[in-house]
């Protein structure tokens, strides 16, 4: 009984023993698995890069923008109008302070920060007479982002906060959620140089035609036959262009559609579709083109000279005159400066005369002979039935 006892007693504490050891073990195996576990510091996201597109444009010409994150740590979760310019910021450095909500600091304190507010202050009326004008030529929006879950948005420099598509710089940001988010104040450039895309180019017969792309000035148009262009660009106003003249070969056709700013930037192209034009429908179109052009004086046909193997100048028919250019195409709802003179011509190519022409919020009156004599502001035809 007693060494039953004892024996039972030694073999209990080998098992204690051996049962501490593993516990032992385990716990250490257990620890070092919750280390290995453990998050690492979140990654600071020290530079942002964002792309701006216009959706759409308002009816004064500004964009409704969208915005897309070029970064993998990030993602744009909000977008708005800003609305007051006043709330923008005016701050070009960094996050001085890793709080939230600390816009970009201008980097002055004490009495040069004091004097600096001062200063500012005394310049306030003067802002405040500014011109409509001036002011319409910024627009604010704000963009909200949103960091990965293990990162957080860091110091950052103002020019690592970068925009491609439509021009814009940040004047503000703001930290929120411990760095999780970050919103910024957007200025964006005043709306003569952003310009839509076109919906849609065709090529039905011989003529192209488009949807209207927002806030187009004017639109560039070309034409290709078998994957080479033919004649030249030629500008319009229109969303039209008839390239009858420049497809009287057979071959597959299409053509390329650029949408213009006031001051010639071009938009993103639309291309139509491919047209192939037969030997028969080429020599049909050439007829027709030998046709339509009118004679060089009232009594002088043309006959069956091709189109664009004349030379350039002034053709009449009847009392309508029409300038054909060197690849034999003639302009359409488009200015033209010759001799000294600029000319408008319609959609079909006719100069216009004796009538006047708006273009661009302004009337332009053209004499008898299709040149420019005078220009208003106003509606000529509402002012004289005053």
């Amino acid at each position: 009984m007693l060494f039953m006892v004892k024996r039972t007693g030694e073999i209990s504490r080998f098992r204690m023993n051996r049962c501490l050891r593993a516990f032992a073990l385990a716990g250490c195996s257990v620890g070092l698995t919750v280390w290995g576990s453990m998050p690492a510091a979140a990654a600071q996201i020290r530079e942002v890069k964002i792309r701006l597109e216009a959706e759409s444009f308002e009816e004064d010409g500004w964009p409704l923008v969208e915005a897309c994150s070029a970064g993998s740590q990030y993602t744009v979760t909000g977008i708005w109008q800003s609305g007051d310019p006043a709330d923008s910021g005016n701050g070009p450095a960094g996050f001085s302070d890793p709080a939230d909500g600390i816009p970009f600091s201008d980097g002055k304190n004490g009495e040069e920060g004091a004097a600096e507010e001062e200063k500012a202050e005394g310049n306030q009326a003067k802002d405040g007479e500014r011109n409509d004008a001036e002011e319409e030529k910024a627009r604010y929006i704000e963009i909200e982002l949103t960091a990965e879950e293990e990162d957080v948005f860091g110091l950052m420099d103002q020019d690592k906060i970068r925009f491609s598509g439509i021009s814009a710089v940040c004047t503000k940001a703001v930290r929120r959620d411990s760095g999780q988010s970050l919103l910024l104040t957007v200025e964006l450039k005043e709306p003569g140089e952003l310009v839509g895309e076109i919906g849609r180019a065709a090529l039905e017969g011989t003529c192209a035609r488009w949807e209207a792309a927002p806030n187009a000035s004017s639109y560039m148009v070309m034409l290709y036959r078998n994957q080479r262009r033919v004649g030249y660009p030629h500008r319009t106003a229109g969303l039209t262009y008839d390239f009858a003249p420049l497809m009287q070969e057979s071959g597959i056709y299409y053509c390329k559609v650029y949408p213009l700013t006031e001051s010639g930037k071009k938009g993103s192209p639309a291309e139509s579709g491919l047209k192939q034009v037969r030997k028969e429908e080429a020599e049909q179109i050439r007829s027709d083109v030998c046709a339509s052009v009118c004679q060089q004086t009232a009594d002088a046909a043309l006959g069956e000279e091709s189109l664009k193997d004349r030379a350039s100048g002034w053709y009449f028919k009847g009392n309508r005159k029409f300038y054909l250019e060197k690849d034999g195409c003639v302009p359409q709802e488009n200015w033209l400066f010759l001799d000294g003179c600029w000319y408008y011509f319609d959609a079909m190519g006719a100069a216009k005369t004796n009538c006047w022409q708006e273009w661009k919020g302004r009337w332009y009156y053209l004499d008898s002979e299709g040149r420019l004599e005078k220009e208003s502001g106003e509606n000529p035809f509402q002012a004289s039935a005053c």
